[in-house]
C-alpha cells in the first residue's frame, strides 16, 4: 500500500478539494439531514473520538484517491474506481463522524476498501489486450452497433405508449409512486432485462452522437431516456441524460485527470447549491434528492447489511432463498418501512453472499470485471466510456455486481462499448499498416 502512495509527488489541491468535500457534507448532514430524517437512523452522536477517526480515515484514503485521480491513463476501471470512492469513502468519513456507526462496521469497511484499492494498482501492471468483434473476417463497427440502438429507442417508445401512453415526468418528488405503478404493469419475463438494458443502452449511443456531433440522433436517444424515466421514476434515468449532454459539450482533447479534478469540485458546487438554496429559501430540494439519496443513504445501508448478516447467514448467490426481497427484509428491519427496497452494492454485497469472506473475495471479483471492460474499451473515445463508468459506479454502490452485471445490463453494456470500439481499432491498424 506504501508503494501506491509514494509512486510520485503527492499534489495538494487534489487532496485539498477532497477535504472541502468532506467539510460541506458534514454541514449537510449535521444541519439537514440528521435534523430532518433522524427517524431513518441519521442520527448525531458525535463525539472527539468518532471526529478523530473519521478524519485519519479520510486523510489515509485520501491519498489513494490522489493517486486515481491523476492517473493519466483512460481506463474504464479508472474511472469507476474514483467515482466509487467519491461517493463511497467520503461519505463513509461523514457517518463515522456522526457516531452511527459500530466500530466493527468501520473496520471491516476500510479492510474491504484496502483490499479494493490494494488489487486495483496492482492489475493495473497487467496489460489490457484488446481485440475485435467479428462475423468470419468481417470486423463489427459503429454502424452495425447503433442496430441495437434504434431497438432500445424503439422498444422503449413501445412501453411508453403501451403503459404510461407517452407519459412524460419532471416531478422528482412522485418518484416513489412511478416505482410502486411500474411494479404492477406485470411485464413479461424478458422486458424486465431488456428494459433496465435499454437505459444503459440510450446512454451509451446518446454519448455517441454527442460525441460525432450527430444532433438528430442525440434528441432522439434524450427523449427515450425521458420517456423512460417517465415509465418507472429512477433519478439516475433522468440526470445521466444531462450529465452526457454537459460532459460532451465541455470534455475538450485535453488532461484527462483534469476532467476528474473538475468532477469533485461539481460535487462540491453541488453541495454548496444545497447549502445555499437552504440558507436562501429555507428548503433542501438538492439535499434530499441528490446527497442524501445517492451518497449519504447508500453508506448508511451498508452498515445495515453488515449488520444483519452479522447473525444471519449468507444468500451464496442467492442459492439460499430464505431472504426472499433481501431489500424489503431490510427496509421493514431497519426502516420500518416494509414496503422500502433497500438494495445495496460494495460491502453489503459482499456480506450477504459470501459472509465475512466476502469482505476478501468480492474486491478481487470487482476489480476483475473492470478489467476486463477495460479491455472492451481500449481506443474507444473516453467521453463515450467517462460517463457510463460513472453510471455504474452509482449502480454498483446500490446494487449486487451479479444484479449489475445482468439485469443493470454491465455486461451488455460491455459489448455495446467493444463494438463501438472495434471501428476505431481497425482505423489504427490501417494506419500502422
Amino acid at each position: 500500500m506504501n508503494e501506491c502512495i509514494n509512486k510520485k509527488k503527492v499534489q495538494w489541491d487534489v487532496i485539498i478539494s477532497i477535504y472541502i468535500y468532506r467539510i460541506l457534507l458534514d454541514w449537510c448532514y449535521f444541519k439537514l439531514i440528521s435534523p430532518n430524517y433522524s427517524y431513518y437512523g441519521f442520527g448525531d452522536n458525535r463525539s472527539i473520538i468518532t471526529y478523530i477517526i473519521s478524519w485519519i480515515t479520510l486523510i489515509f484514503f485520501s491519498l489513494f484517491m490522489e493517486r486515481i485521480i491523476n492517473d493519466e491513463k483512460p481506463m474504464f476501471s479508472n474511472i469507476t474506481i474514483f467515482a466509487l470512492t467519491l461517493i463511497s469513502i467520503v461519505p463513509f468519513s461523514t457517518l463515522i463522524c456522526s457516531g452511527i456507526l459500530s466500530y466493527k462496521f468501520i473496520i471491516m469497511n476500510i479492510f474491504y476498501w484496502m483490499i479494493l484499492i490494494s488489487v486495483y494498482f496492482f492489475i493495473q501492471r497487467i496489460k489490457v489486450k484488446p481485440k475485435n468483434v467479428t462475423i468470419g473476417s468481417k470486423i463489427i463497427n459503429d454502424k452495425v452497433t447503433m442496430i441495437f440502438g434504434i431497438f432500445s429507442v424503439a422498444f422503449v417508445v413501445y412501453l411508453s405508449y403501451k403503459y404510461t401512453h407517452f407519459r412524460l415526468n419532471f416531478n422528482l418528488y412522485n418518484v416513489y409512486e412511478l416505482r410502486t405503478e411500474a411494479r404492477n404493469y406485470n411485464f413479461p419475463r424478458i422486458f424486465q432485462y431488456l428494459f433496465p438494458w435499454s437505459r444503459v443502452l440510450n446512454i451509451i449511443f446518446l454519448a455517441y452522437a454527442c460525441k460525432n456531433n450527430k444532433k438528430i440522433l442525440a434528441i432522439i436517444f434524450f427523449l427515450a431516456q425521458m420517456l423512460s424515466f417517465g415509465i418507472d421514476g429512477l433519478k439516475s434515468t433522468f440526470f445521466m441524460p444531462f450529465l452526457v449532454v454537459f460532459i460532451c459539450a465541455f470534455y475538450k482533447n485535453g488532461s484527462f485527470k483534469y476532467y476528474k479534478k473538475i468532477t469533485v469540485w461539481g460535487i462540491n458546487g453541488l453541495l454548496l447549491l444545497g447549502i445555499m438554496e437552504y440558507m436562501v429559501f429555507k428548503t433542501y430540494n438538492i439535499v434530499n434528492i441528490i446527497i442524501r439519496r445517492v451518497l449519504i443513504f447508500p453508506a448508511y445501508l451498508n452498515y445495515c447489511y453488515v449488520d444483519f448478516f452479522s447473525s444471519h447467514d449468507a444468500t451464496i448467490f442467492g442459492l439460499k432463498t430464505q431472504y426472499d426481497k433481501l431489500g424489503n427484509i431490510i427496509g421493514e428491519l431497519y426502516f420500518n418501512r416494509p414496503d422500502m427496497n433497500c438494495n445495496n452494492g460494495l460491502i453489503s454485497d459482499a456480506v450477504a453472499n459470501l459472509g465475512t469472506v466476502g469482505i476478501v473475495l468480492m474486491p478481487i471479483l470487482l476489480i476483475i470485471v473492470l478489467r476486463i471492460l477495460d479491455n472492451c474499451t481500449v481506443d474507444l473515445d473516453e467521453k463515450i466510456f467517462f460517463i457510463v463508468a460513472i453510471y455504474f459506479a452509482v449502480i454498483l454502490s446500490n446494487s449486487f455486481l451479479t444484479t449489475s452485471l445482468i439485469t443493470h445490463g454491465l455486461a451488455v453494456a460491455g459489448l455495446i462499448l467493444l463494438m463501438l470500439r472495434s471501428k476505431r481499432r481497425e482505423e489504427n491498424n490501417e494506419k500502422i499498416e
